[in-house]
């Protein structure tokens, strides 16, 4: 990645400790960033398809998460981590740029309030169908007929 990348997610990163109120400059420094971001995939090439292929997962996955911090949540407010002894929007601006550091490395959320349960959903029980005499794994199927005992 480049200086423009660190730049932006730095910028991400205080837009979002500075918990704006307003839906219009949530809206604006998302802009602001979602904007970086397409400017910084043009110089984002390296001629080698695989780091190209990486970097635009990155850009594409920070673009998504901005997105998410600075339009859809307001993370200061709506996470807690199990360690914070008290909420992140009383915390000193620094503190809180480090808070959302630390939640936004964080994507399965272990240790923190929007952290994903320890099954998600996934069945290890044996379908009860016409498939059940092929004794095959509800979870291999899960993605294609539905989770096991729902219709």
């Amino acid at each position: 990645m480049n200086v423009l990348f660190l730049a932006t997610r730095t910028l991400l990163l205080i837009f979002a400790a500075l918990s704006f109120k307003s839906v219009l400059w949530r809206v604006i420094s998302c802009s602001v960033v979602v904007a970086l971001l397409a400017a910084d995939m043009r110089l984002a090439r390296t001629g080698n398809r695989v780091l190209d292929y990486l970097f635009g997962v990155t850009l594409g996955t920070t673009v998504l998460q901005s997105i998410h911090v600075l339009l859809l949540a307001q993370p200061l407010e709506e996470y807690r981590h199990e360690l914070d002894r008290v909420p992140a929007n009383q915390l000193m601006f620094l503190e809180r740029f480090f808070w959302l550091l630390n939640m936004t490395y964080s994507p399965r959320g272990i240790g923190w309030s929007f952290k994903i349960g320890f099954n998600a959903g996934i069945r290890s029980t044996i379908l009860t169908s016409p498939l059940d005499k092929l004794r095959i794994p509800s979870f291999l199927l899960t993605p294609v007929i539905g989770p096991a005992g729902r219709s």
